[in-house]
């Protein structure tokens, strides 16, 4: 009988077990706070309006911004190498300018990306800025006291502190108060 007991509740006992942590009827909803993997999907890409040649204009010093984006400019070409898009890069630093005396007509074809910081803009000769804003493409501008105006570029202005104060003001929005960027 004291057998017949025990295993009677070892059977009641893992019932209950079971019972509480399988519930069919319980469906799992994601929450917003959990991660969701998204797998990058294959697009075809087709680059015929894409420039074939890219003129990538910086300033001739060691300051961590200009390599920076150097190494995203590689980094974003070896990236689309990869997707058989191969334009041809010409890199130009401040002294390469000077050397041409800032004679850029072979470049108003090309598609140019012109990374404009107070280095660079104290590097170049009088009137290379002008040449430079004439060129189509892209202008990557970090200082905002440079002021760019009639320029055939498009202008991106980095900056970072206006980046930190915008992503921290959507955490708060999103009810995260105590969010730090590292």
């Amino acid at each position: 009988v004291t057998y017949i007991k025990y295993l009677f509740l070892i059977l009641i006992s893992s019932v209950l077990l079971v019972s509480c942590t399988f519930n069919p009827l319980l469906k799992i909803n994601q929450t917003e706070d959990e991660s969701t993997f998204i797998k990058k999907p294959k697009f075809l890409y087709e680059f015929k309006n894409f420039p074939k040649k890219i003129n990538i204009i910086y300033s001739n010093s060691n300051e961590s911004e200009a390599k920076n984006f150097i190494k995203g400019i590689s980094a974003n070409y070896f990236y689309y190498l990869n997707l058989k898009y191969e334009p041809e890069l010409n890199f130009l630093n401040s002294e390469d300018l000077k050397s041409m005396n800032c004679s850029l007509r072979n470049f108003s074809r090309s598609y140019s990306i012109v990374f404009l910081n107070s280095s660079l803009n104290e590097q170049l000769l009088d009137g290379c800025l002008s040449s430079l804003l004439r060129l189509n493409g892209l202008i990557v501008l970090f200082n905002k006291n440079l002021i760019i105006q009639n320029s055939n570029l498009t202008l991106l202005e980095v900056d970072r502190k206006k980046d930190y104060l915008d992503l921290l003001n959507f955490a708060k929005d999103q009810g995260n108060k105590d969010s730090i960027i590292i």
